[in-house]
């Protein structure tokens, strides 16, 4: 198996503990345990799940797991583009919304199904 095979066996592994979690039933547990447990489990899916997700390049031994984090919203205008990013007006709604997510005050917030 070659190194590029064994990284994308990886994500592979990453989404199927992603799935596993969850479908995996409550334990019996009861009160603050219970919480922590749920609290938990959400945590977990969410970090295997992004994983998955990831770009994936191995470069000369390196591993990059790239993720695009950025809200569908800002990143559609360059990504969607009839002219690509050379159509310059779709790029600078894009870094002007960016500005204003940048200065927005922080809360939770699902970007790509993922909690932030």
């Amino acid at each position: 198996m070659t190194d590029r095979e064994d990284v994308l066996a990886m994500k592979q592994r990453f989404a199927e503990r992603a799935a596993v979690i969850q479908k995996s039933g409550m334990p019996p547990l009861e009160g603050a345990m219970r919480l922590e447990w749920i609290r938990q489990k959400k945590i977990d899916y969410q970090d295997f799940l992004m994983l998955s997700d990831t770009e994936v390049d191995l470069t000369d031994g390196i591993l990059t797991l790239t993720l695009d984090l950025r809200p569908e919203i800002c990143d559609a205008a360059i990504r969607k583009s009839p002219n690509g990013i050379s159509d310059m007006s779709p790029e600078l709604e894009t870094k002007a919304a960016m500005k204003n997510i940048a200065q927005a005050p922080r809360r939770p917030r699902l970007a790509h199904g993922y909690l932030l």
